[in-house]
Protein backbone atom coordinates (compact mmCIF):
# COMPACT_ATOMS: atom_id res chain seq x y z
CA UNK A 1 0.00 0.00 0.00
CA UNK A 2 1.24 3.42 -0.67
CA UNK A 3 0.80 6.60 1.80
CA UNK A 4 1.57 9.71 0.72
CA UNK A 5 4.00 8.51 -2.32
CA UNK A 6 5.84 6.26 0.77
CA UNK A 7 5.51 2.19 0.85
CA UNK A 8 4.13 1.27 4.16
CA UNK A 9 6.78 -1.15 5.07
CA UNK A 10 9.33 1.48 4.66
CA UNK A 11 6.74 3.39 6.69
CA UNK A 12 7.05 0.82 9.09
CA UNK A 13 10.81 0.34 9.24
CA UNK A 14 11.21 4.00 9.87
CA UNK A 15 8.59 4.04 13.13
CA UNK A 16 10.72 0.82 14.39
CA UNK A 17 14.28 2.48 13.92
CA UNK A 18 12.61 5.68 15.54
CA UNK A 19 11.24 3.65 18.64
CA UNK A 20 14.24 1.30 18.61
CA UNK A 21 16.48 1.08 22.12
CA UNK A 22 19.63 2.12 20.35
CA UNK A 23 17.34 5.97 18.93
CA UNK A 24 15.86 6.03 22.18
CA UNK A 25 19.12 6.16 24.43
CA UNK A 26 20.92 8.08 21.55
CA UNK A 27 18.60 11.03 21.52
CA UNK A 28 19.58 10.89 25.95
CA UNK A 29 22.47 11.20 25.03
CA UNK A 30 24.55 7.56 25.38
CA UNK A 31 26.10 5.60 23.17
CA UNK A 32 25.13 1.99 22.61
CA UNK A 33 28.62 -0.28 22.33
CA UNK A 34 26.37 -3.55 21.65
CA UNK A 35 22.86 -5.13 22.13
CA UNK A 36 20.79 -8.70 21.27
CA UNK A 37 23.50 -10.70 21.25
CA UNK A 38 21.59 -13.83 20.34
CA UNK A 39 24.85 -16.28 20.23
CA UNK A 40 24.86 -17.05 23.90
CA UNK A 41 21.02 -17.49 23.73
CA UNK A 42 20.28 -20.78 23.92
CA UNK A 43 17.37 -20.86 21.61
CA UNK A 44 14.86 -17.50 20.33
CA UNK A 45 12.24 -20.16 19.16
CA UNK A 46 8.48 -19.26 19.74
CA UNK A 47 8.68 -23.20 21.71
CA UNK A 48 11.57 -21.73 24.05
CA UNK A 49 9.88 -18.98 24.77
CA UNK A 50 6.52 -20.86 25.99
CA UNK A 51 8.75 -23.09 27.92
CA UNK A 52 10.20 -20.71 29.77
CA UNK A 53 7.41 -19.30 30.81
CA UNK A 54 6.88 -21.98 33.40
CA UNK A 55 8.65 -22.42 36.46
CA UNK A 56 9.55 -26.07 37.03
CA UNK A 57 10.94 -26.08 33.15
CA UNK A 58 13.00 -22.91 34.23
CA UNK A 59 14.37 -25.16 36.83
CA UNK A 60 15.37 -28.27 35.23
CA UNK A 61 16.86 -26.07 32.75
CA UNK A 62 19.07 -23.86 35.40
CA UNK A 63 20.06 -27.31 36.88
CA UNK A 64 21.72 -28.56 33.69
CA UNK A 65 23.23 -25.20 32.61
CA UNK A 66 24.03 -23.68 36.19
CA UNK A 67 24.64 -26.44 38.65
CA UNK A 68 26.45 -29.29 36.53
CA UNK A 69 23.42 -31.55 36.92
CA UNK A 70 23.78 -34.21 34.09
CA UNK A 71 20.84 -37.05 34.55
CA UNK A 72 17.65 -37.73 36.30
CA UNK A 73 19.16 -38.86 39.49
CA UNK A 74 21.13 -35.06 40.22
CA UNK A 75 18.11 -33.11 38.89
CA UNK A 76 15.52 -35.18 41.33
CA UNK A 77 18.31 -34.98 43.88
CA UNK A 78 18.63 -30.60 43.39
CA UNK A 79 14.79 -30.37 43.21
CA UNK A 80 13.41 -33.49 45.40
CA UNK A 81 9.47 -32.45 44.51
CA UNK A 82 10.11 -33.87 41.35
CA UNK A 83 9.47 -37.11 40.23
CA UNK A 84 11.45 -39.12 37.74
CA UNK A 85 8.91 -39.14 35.27
CA UNK A 86 7.90 -35.14 35.20
CA UNK A 87 11.85 -34.83 35.03
CA UNK A 88 11.47 -37.08 31.95
CA UNK A 89 8.82 -35.10 30.51
CA UNK A 90 10.69 -31.80 30.94
CA UNK A 91 13.75 -33.29 29.24
CA UNK A 92 12.12 -34.53 26.44
CA UNK A 93 10.32 -31.06 25.59
CA UNK A 94 13.97 -29.02 25.66
CA UNK A 95 15.67 -31.95 23.60
CA UNK A 96 12.68 -31.32 20.96
CA UNK A 97 13.21 -27.93 21.26
CA UNK A 98 16.93 -28.24 20.59
CA UNK A 99 18.07 -26.65 23.81
CA UNK A 100 19.36 -29.89 25.33
CA UNK A 101 21.80 -32.56 24.15
CA UNK A 102 21.58 -36.51 25.39
CA UNK A 103 23.87 -39.96 24.90
CA UNK A 104 23.11 -42.26 27.38
CA UNK A 105 21.41 -40.67 29.66
CA UNK A 106 23.86 -38.01 30.11
CA UNK A 107 22.13 -34.58 29.80
CA UNK A 108 24.55 -31.70 27.90
CA UNK A 109 23.93 -28.39 27.52
CA UNK A 110 24.10 -26.54 24.50
CA UNK A 111 27.99 -25.50 24.26
CA UNK A 112 28.63 -21.16 24.52
CA UNK A 113 25.38 -20.60 26.00
CA UNK A 114 24.38 -19.35 28.64
CA UNK A 115 21.27 -19.68 30.84
CA UNK A 116 21.27 -16.01 32.44
CA UNK A 117 22.01 -14.39 28.98
CA UNK A 118 18.60 -16.79 27.86
CA UNK A 119 16.85 -15.25 30.94
CA UNK A 120 17.67 -11.85 29.96
CA UNK A 121 15.98 -12.72 26.16
CA UNK A 122 12.87 -14.36 27.85
CA UNK A 123 12.41 -10.90 29.26
CA UNK A 124 12.91 -8.59 26.74
CA UNK A 125 10.39 -10.66 24.79
CA UNK A 126 8.06 -10.35 27.62
CA UNK A 127 8.11 -6.97 27.26
CA UNK A 128 7.87 -6.92 23.47
CA UNK A 129 5.05 -10.14 23.36
CA UNK A 130 2.91 -9.53 26.36
CA UNK A 131 3.09 -5.77 26.86
CA UNK A 132 3.28 -4.65 23.13
CA UNK A 133 6.43 -2.93 24.24
CA UNK A 134 9.98 -2.34 22.44
CA UNK A 135 13.09 -4.14 24.14
CA UNK A 136 16.72 -5.52 23.79
CA UNK A 137 18.57 -7.40 25.94
CA UNK A 138 22.22 -7.28 27.10
CA UNK A 139 22.79 -3.59 26.24
CA UNK A 140 26.34 -2.01 26.47
CA UNK A 141 26.50 1.64 26.57
CA UNK A 142 29.98 3.26 26.28
CA UNK A 143 31.66 5.58 28.96
CA UNK A 144 29.53 5.01 32.13
CA UNK A 145 31.41 4.81 34.95
CA UNK A 146 29.55 1.77 36.67
CA UNK A 147 30.44 -0.47 33.40
CA UNK A 148 27.40 0.30 31.24
CA UNK A 149 25.88 -3.31 31.17
CA UNK A 150 22.12 -3.49 31.41
CA UNK A 151 20.16 -6.48 31.24
CA UNK A 152 17.46 -5.51 29.47
CA UNK A 153 16.30 -1.95 28.40
CA UNK A 154 12.64 -1.47 27.29
CA UNK A 155 10.46 1.32 25.98
CA UNK A 156 6.49 1.52 26.79
CA UNK A 157 5.16 3.77 24.44
CA UNK A 158 7.19 7.04 26.57
CA UNK A 159 8.20 5.31 29.42
CA UNK A 160 11.65 3.70 29.36
CA UNK A 161 12.51 0.54 31.26
CA UNK A 162 15.17 -1.06 32.83
CA UNK A 163 15.44 -4.42 33.98
CA UNK A 164 18.10 -5.84 35.90
CA UNK A 165 17.98 -9.80 35.73
CA UNK A 166 19.22 -12.61 38.24
CA UNK A 167 18.81 -16.17 37.29
CA UNK A 168 20.66 -18.37 39.67
CA UNK A 169 21.55 -18.87 43.31
CA UNK A 170 19.92 -16.06 45.69
CA UNK A 171 23.50 -16.40 47.34
CA UNK A 172 25.19 -14.86 44.51
CA UNK A 173 23.57 -11.82 44.85
CA UNK A 174 25.56 -9.92 47.33
CA UNK A 175 25.69 -6.52 48.48
CA UNK A 176 27.76 -5.63 45.82
CA UNK A 177 25.91 -6.67 43.21
CA UNK A 178 22.81 -4.84 44.15
CA UNK A 179 24.46 -2.01 44.95
CA UNK A 180 25.92 -2.07 41.18
CA UNK A 181 22.57 -2.54 40.08
CA UNK A 182 21.73 0.90 41.49
CA UNK A 183 24.33 2.82 40.67
CA UNK A 184 23.50 1.54 37.15
CA UNK A 185 19.91 2.80 37.60
CA UNK A 186 21.49 6.15 39.57
CA UNK A 187 23.41 6.58 35.52
CA UNK A 188 20.53 5.88 33.05
CA UNK A 189 17.64 7.22 34.78
CA UNK A 190 14.86 5.27 33.56
CA UNK A 191 11.56 5.96 34.23
CA UNK A 192 10.79 2.39 35.79
CA UNK A 193 12.97 0.14 36.77
CA UNK A 194 12.44 -3.66 37.45
CA UNK A 195 14.35 -6.13 39.56
CA UNK A 196 13.36 -9.59 38.58
CA UNK A 197 15.10 -12.68 40.85
CA UNK A 198 14.21 -15.87 39.18
CA UNK A 199 15.81 -18.28 42.15
CA UNK A 200 15.28 -20.35 45.02
CA UNK A 201 16.80 -21.31 48.70
CA UNK A 202 17.89 -24.47 48.68
CA UNK A 203 18.82 -25.22 52.54
CA UNK A 204 21.65 -27.75 53.28
CA UNK A 205 19.00 -29.97 54.06
CA UNK A 206 17.33 -29.46 51.16
CA UNK A 207 14.25 -30.77 52.52
CA UNK A 208 13.23 -27.10 53.56
CA UNK A 209 12.74 -25.55 50.22
CA UNK A 210 11.56 -21.85 50.28
CA UNK A 211 11.11 -20.43 46.55
CA UNK A 212 11.93 -17.87 45.68
CA UNK A 213 11.17 -18.40 41.93
CA UNK A 214 8.71 -15.79 39.97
Amino acid sequence: MIISGMDTNDVVGLLADYYSIKKTLKRKGYVVGSMDDISRVIATSDEIYELLKNRSRRRVLRAVYQEDCRDIDAIRSRYNQFDDDKIKEILQEFLTAGTLTMKDGVVEPIPDCDLGVTFEWFIAEVIKRELSGIASFGVHIKELSNGGDFDVIGRLEDVVLYVECKAGSLGNITRAKISEFIERDGELSPDLTLLVVDSEYISKSKSDQSDHSL
